[in-house]
């Protein structure tokens, strides 16, 4: 209901535009908000423009290095998906090596020069005060991590269809 507010309405009454804020960020204090209402209340007729601050914060530095990182992360995902796919096909890049990449933030094919920092790591032995742990996770069956890579690709078109408005 929140997003719904700022997203289907341009104007907001300042009560409304009060409780969103508090309700968004809230370690802003009363005086922060108040602020912050005289900002937007653009008229000063106690309601608030949402499109001036929805402006406003997708304008800042951190919204857009924030967005940024973002879209890194989805295209590693992107290209681990598309290279997992393709490692099954024809028999590419392991498994190993497209999830320690993605750990890593490496898309795999995009910034291919520097996958050798994925087999570095995969190859070379632990540290001598380090021991190997094994991780057990539950089977998952073909069908599972098939329903999990859709789940995925839905995720990341979600997010395209989201930056394309």
């Amino acid at each position: 209901m929140l997003w719904a507010a700022f997203n289907y309405r341009t104007l907001l009454a300042t009560s409304d535009f009060c409780m969103c804020l508090s309700r968004l960020l809230p370690t802003l204090d009363s005086s922060d908000i108040d602020r912050l209402v005289r900002r937007f209340d653009v008229f000063g007729d106690g309601v608030c423009s949402t499109v001036k601050f929805v402006q406003v914060v997708t304008r800042s530095k951190e919204w857009l290095h924030a967005t940024s990182n973002v879209w890194h992360l989805v295209e590693c995902y992107e290209q681990a998906l598309w290279a997992l796919r393709r490692g099954v096909e024809d028999g590419g890049m392991s498994s190993d090596a497209v999830n320690a990449a993605l750990g890593l933030g490496i898309r795999v094919s995009s910034d291919a020069d520097k996958m050798w920092i994925v087999h570095e790591m995969l190859d070379s032995p632990l540290p001598m005060e380090w021991e190997a742990v094994e991780v057990v996770e539950e089977d998952e069956t073909a069908s599972e991590k098939v329903r999990r890579a859709h789940t995925q690709e839905r995720a990341i078109r979600a997010f395209h269809s989201l930056r394309a408005h």
